[in-house]
This record gives C-alpha cells, structure tokens and sequence, in this order.
C-alpha cells in the first residue's frame, strides 16, 4: 500500500506544468525628456519582470540595457504592466517570471512648418465727421475675396483692432446711423496700421450740423445736436428751450411750464434727463433751464406715438442727454450775461476717470428793483433768483462697462409785495414762492456680449415747493423719492431684437395745502375769491411700479417692424394699465421712407381728482389713442421734406361733477 501511494504521488507530481503563461494586458509608455537624443530608430532593453499570481508586477531588473535614460524609463514603464496572471494545468494562478524586451521607437522627426507670413493688424479710430466725436459700437467687417473672415466693434472711444492673415483686404462698416465705409488695405506682413475714419451722419453732405436720424421705436422723433441747439436763433444757446422752435410744440407762457406737445395739456408730456422724469424743467419765466447746457449733449423730442421705455403720459416726450466730461485735457469756461452768470469746469483726473460740474446763479435781484418803476403796485421784498449745479463723475471700467454719476440741483425763491389787491381781494399781502430739488442720478451700462447689453439707472433725491399768498392761501410739498430703470437689449438674430425692463417709482409725500380749487381744462378761471378751497394735509407711500417689453423685426433692412407693451400700476387709484403700441419704418429707397405708429397710452389722474376728500379713487386711468403716419425724403442734397399727420383720441378725461 505504502510503496503503491509512494508511486501515485511522485506521478502527479510530475505532471504539473505551465498551461498558460503571463499575458500582457496593459502597456504603459515610456518617459522620456523632450530633450533626449535617440541614437537609433528602436531601441531595445532586456527586462526579467516578475509576475505575481494577480498580474501585478513585483520586480524589474535590466538584463541587457542600452543606457540612460533608457534603461530606467524602460524599468519605470514596466513597473506599472498589468498581466494575465500564469496558469498552472491545475487551473491555480501562480507567479512567473519572464524575460521582456521592451523596443523604445524614435519619434518620427518633425515636419518642416511652413513659413506663413505673419499677418497685419489693423488699429482704427472712427469719428464722427464734422464733430470728431467717436462712434460706439459700430461693426467693423474685414473681407478677402468678398468674404468676412473676421470682424469686431468700436469701443466707447471708437477704437478697434483687427488682425487679418493677409497683406490686402477690405474694411466695411454696417451701420443704420452713418454712411457707410469700404476703403482697400495693402500692409506688408506683420506691419501694424493706424488709421482714423470720419463717417458722416446720415444727412445732407453739405451740412455741417447734424441730425442723427436713427431707426427709431417712434415715428416721429427730433434729436437736436448741441452745436445745432448753440446757433438755433432765440434761445441763447439753452438747449431746452430750443424745443419751443420744433412742429408740433406750443409755446408757453411767461411761468415757463412744460411745454405743450401736439395739444396735450402742459401736465400730459413728460421731461426726462437721461431717461429719468425731473420735477421743473425752467426757472422763473422760463428764462433758463435748470440744468447747464455745456453738459447736455442731445435733445430727443418725441411728439407722439413714442416707446415701450416710457410711459405715465399722453402727450410727448422730451429726453434729454448728458454728455461725459473731456476726456482730452481740463478746459472750463465762464458766462456773464444780463441775467446770471456760470461757471463749467471739466477735464481727466486718471487714464478711466473722469469728471465735470457747473453751476449757475442769476443777479436777476439786482436789476429788476432797478427797472420797476415806483408807482407800480407791487414791490419785491426778494426779487426773483434762481441757481442751479450739476457735478459729473464718469468712471470707464473697462470696454464693456461704463458707471456714470450725476449730481444736480435747482432752487428758485421770490418773495413779491402786492400793495394793490387789484380786482381780487384774496390777492392781497405777500407771495412767497420757493421751489427746489436735488437729485442723484447713477447710470451703469454694461455690454455683457456683443448681442447682450443691459443698462441700470437709478434716481434718488428730494424735491420742494413752497407757495404762499398772504395768509389764506398756502402749498407746502416735500417729496422724497426714488426711481429704478433698468433694460436689457438683447440681439437674437440678424433680423430680430428684443428690449425689454422695468420702470418703478417710490415717493414719500407731505403736503399741506389750502388753495383754491383749480379749474379744470375747458373752464374759464374765475377771481380765487369766488371758488372753493382745498385743504389737506397728506403724509404717505405712493408706489407706481412698471414693465415694458418690445420685439423689433428687420426684413431685408428696408422694412422695420416693433411691436410692444407697457403695463403700469397705479397706487393712488389701485389700477393696472396695459398698453400695447405698434410702430414700423419702411425705406423705399435711400432718399424717401415712410413711418407709421399705433398706440394706447394712459396716465393717472392728478392727485387732487384721486383724494378721497376732494375727489374719487375710482377714477380711472386717463387714456389716449394715437396714430401717426409720416413720410420724409430727400429732394435735394441740401433740401429735406418731412410731413407727419397724426390723430389721437382722448377718454376717461376727468370732469366736474356739478351735482355734488
């Protein structure tokens, strides 16, 4: 038995055997420095690996090397080899080891690059002629052989900087506002070309004042340059009152009120600064405006029939912009003239800041005592005077971001004697009149790609008006408020745009007040003797929040099509309004084009109509329907013909209620 198992054992002994040696599952690369030299193609290196019954490597040693660094790149790369581990017949992994050559291959050698000359950069200033004011935003195309092979836009400053791989190509400007550009550029390669552009505004060649003439949201709409506001006859130089010059603007009177647009009472139209309504648009007597012209840079007059962007009114707008100080050196200038005097200072303080203020004070006190002639019934115990400022600070981020801060203010006073009650006895004793405001203005504009802008605009500041005659008529208002404005313009495609945002107002109000009932429009004003008085007292919130939205389609760059909505609450009467408008440009050749507009437009009523004492909070919105349609052409290069007929209904107009 013994010797039988003896045998048995030392035959299956025998029999073990490798069925399956270690298989290479994982082959790691060598590194080697970018530096090495390879004395040959391939490179061979003799390794014994050490498989262990996982697959794992457990040592390398170098059999037969070929230097360094071959030789321990080679071992480093194996160390990291992955097996099928060694079989036995048995089926049991155990561990192997084995003999490897690893052949290192040469990098092929690189090809030869071929020399491309280096290409031409393009550095350009585009300004606008006559004026050498630089043109934001406008496309720059280069093109080879008639196609684009890149383009860019202008900078704030009018800059732009185009690299193209070739010695010869050609720039072309698109744009709706100037004419338009395509000059040939020779370079030699890598030459650097500077030049500067003066593009003429869309306009007669022989003018050398311009008016911008945009595509515009309304149909009809007037921007006035300050150059063509300096040498408009009777308005000494002020750019809002050259407004009074325009079609469709009456003048008013001798008060200086706002100023009647299309017929729409004083109080339908709105005055705005840098899209932002301000309380008083003239001094006393509409002498001045109250905010200095050397910093005003345009005037867009929009009669009828105008935007998305505002609201509140149905009558016109008038929008008023500022420039940003010189950019170039510190200038500053001073005006004495037979009413006030002004001083305008401006210039760069650093390479992105930069900043400018005036401010303004009549001597109007000191001449008028003088002229009046003594038997007249009235006396000033302080004659008419008036100043106003305004402080700019302009901070350029960088090419997409621009922060602009305006502070400015106005203040009025007169105190006048009436010796002589004249026809009326409540006009008797002293009329004192004080009215003021300041005001903050923070402008951010920020170009987040080149079809994405956004704008945020926000107001703050404080407003008064102080009012009496002799002792049984009085106005006191203190309003503190703030207004948020921020739009987004958004450039889907070639051929459609969106803009759209909110438009919200908050004031606090004190007012106290005993006057004589105001006569409605159509009434004839009667002695104040004669009518009834208002007396309240007001101390609250009043939050007016409002959107706009608007879509503008461009078919074949001859026919423009912006339909929009406006939609406002009104707290005093605790109404929403919702106004949908419709405007459209179409170009029939570059000499002639037709406009044409249709929309609602609503305001509330006036705060006296609301009051739950004097009046009615269920009142609603004052309403008008306007339509325009105009034409305009060029007959000549130095003769323009502009005709605009427009029609506007008005409804929900308040009335007095006789019966009550």
């Amino acid at each position: 038995m013994n010797t039988s198992a003896d045998a048995q054992t030392n035959t299956s002994t025998q029999a073990l055997f490798l069925a399956q040696p270690p298989k290479l599952k994982k082959l790691i690369a060598v590194e080697l420095p970018k530096s090495t030299v390879y004395p040959s193609k391939e490179i061979p290196v003799r390794l014994k690996i050490v498989v262990t019954a996982t697959g794992s490597v457990q040592t390398v040693d170098v059999l037969q090397g070929f230097g360094e660094p071959f030789d321990s790149a080679a071992r480093m790369a194996a160390m990291k080899f992955e097996f099928e581990p060694g079989v036995l017949n048995t089926g049991q992994t155990v561990p192997v080891t084995i003999n490897y050559e690893y052949r290192i291959l040469a990098p092929p050698p690189p090809k030869p690059k071929k020399e491309v000359p280096p290409p031409v950069t393009l550095k350009g200033t585009v300004l606008q002629r006559g004026k050498r004011i630089p043109i934001e935003a406008i496309e720059i195309f280069a093109e080879i052989d008639g196609k684009t092979v890149t383009s860019t836009l202008t900078n704030s400053r009018g800059q732009f900087s185009i690299v193209v791989d070739s010695k010869s190509f050609r720039i072309r400007t698109k744009s709706l506002f100037f004419e338009k550009m395509n000059l040939e550029i020779n370079g030699e390669p890598g030459e650097t070309i500077e030049e500067k552009y003066f593009l003429l505004a869309i306009g007669s060649k022989y003018e050398t004042i311009v008016r911008a003439r945009a595509v515009r949201r309304e149909v009809v709409a007037r921007t006035l340059s300050r150059e063509e506001i300096n040498r408009a006859p009777g308005t000494a130089g002020d750019t809002l009152k050259a407004v009074a010059n325009l079609p469709g603007v009456a003048r008013n009177a001798f008060d200086g009120g706002p100023p009647v647009l299309r017929g729409s009472a004083p109080g339908d139209s709105g005055i705005f600064l840098e899209t932002q309504e301000i309380p008083q648009i003239y001094h006393f007597g509409g002498l001045r405006s109250t905010f200095n012209s050397a910093f005003l840079e345009e005037v867009n007059f929009v009669p009828g029939n105008f935007g998305p962007e505002f609201g509140r009114s149905i009558g016109g707008i008038i929008d008023v912009r500022v420039r940003n100080p010189a950019e170039d050196l510190f200038r500053g200038s001073v005006d004495v003239n037979v009413y006030d005097a002004s001083l305008v200072l401006e210039g760069p303080v650093s390479e992105n800041v930069t900043m400018g203020g005036a401010f303004r004070r009549s001597y109007i006190d000191s001449v008028l005592p003088a002229v009046i002639p003594d038997e007249a019934p009235i006396s000033f115990n302080t004659a008419p005077r008036f100043y106003d400022y305004q402080f700019i600070t302009r901070w350029k981020i960088d090419d997409k971001q621009d922060l602009r801060f305006i502070w400015f203010g106005s203040r009025d006073k007169l105190t006048l004697l009436f010796d002589d009650p004249q026809a009326d006895p409540q006009i008797r004793g002293a009329l004192q009149t004080n009215v003021g405001f300041h005001k903050v203005l923070m402008i951010y504009s920020s170009k987040i790609s080149s079809r994405v802008r956004q704008s945020v605009n926000i107001i703050t500041g404080i407003q008064n008006l102080d009012f009496e005659l002799g002792e049984a008529i009085n106005f006191n208002l203190d309003n503190q408020n703030i207004n948020l404005r921020n739009t987004w313009d958004i450039k889907l495609s070639d051929w459609l745009a969106t803009r759209f945002g909110i438009d919200a107002e908050y004031s606090r109000v004190q007012l106290n007040l005993n006057v004589p009932q105001p006569p409605k429009e159509g009434e004839n004003p009667v002695p104040l003797s004669t009518t009834q008085s208002l007396s309240n007292t007001i101390d609250g919130d009043l939050i007016n929040p409002g959107a706009f939205a608007e879509l503008k389609f461009t078919f074949f760059d001859d026919l423009i099509i912006v339909p929009s909505v406006r939609t406002d609450y009104y707290e005093a009467i605790d109404e929403f309004t919702v106004d949908p408008r419709l405007l459209a440009q179409y170009k029939l050749n570059k000499d002639f084009q037709f406009n044409f507009g249709l929309g609602s437009y609503q305001q509330q009523p006036e705060y006296d109509e609301s009051d739950d004492v004097y009046g009615s909070r269920l009142l609603l919105p004052e309403r008008s329907i306007q339509t325009s349609l105009g034409m305009q052409s060029r007959l000549f290069d130095f003769l323009e013909f502009d005709l605009t007929g427009f029609y506007k209904t008005l409804d929900r107009q308040v009335v007095r209620n006789l019966a009550a």
